[in-house]
């Protein structure tokens, strides 16, 4: 219905008087109406989660600045095929700073990371 037609119903309808009991007639309908409870939404990385990425961090950190380089570290074997085509992958010349790998490798973890999390609030 379109607003005139609305109009033209409350004018042929009338003005009414509400009954004398409209008043108890609403609070008797308020009065059983149940009152929700406030749901408490489960938190997308619990505390293991976070427990596990703060573990994962601080080792991260740890070998970075306890190792000094020199180990030598041994590919497994079945490591071998990625391990000669990311020797194969050469950067173009150029000074690459630091920041920008890390910033580009961080935009990389978000996006797995919103993914992931967008997988889990869609189930």
């Amino acid at each position: 219905m379109d607003d005139k037609s609305l109009r033209k119903l409350f004018r042929t309808a009338g003005h009414h008087m509400p009954g004398t009991d409209l008043t108890a007639r609403i609070m008797a309908q308020v009065a059983v109406t149940p009152i929700t409870r406030p749901v408490a939404e489960k938190p997308l990385i619990g505390r293991k989660g976070w427990a596990m990425i703060v573990a994962g961090t601080i080792t991260l950190f740890a070998l970075a600045f306890i190792g000094d380089g020199s180990a030598i570290v041994r590919t497994p074997s079945y490591f071998a095929p990625f391990t000669s085509l990311l020797n194969g992958i050469r950067l173009p010349q150029g000074d690459w700073p630091a920041w920008a790998i890390g910033a580009s490798a961080c935009a990389l973890l978000f996006t797995a990371l919103d993914r992931v999390l967008a997988r889990k609030t869609a189930q």
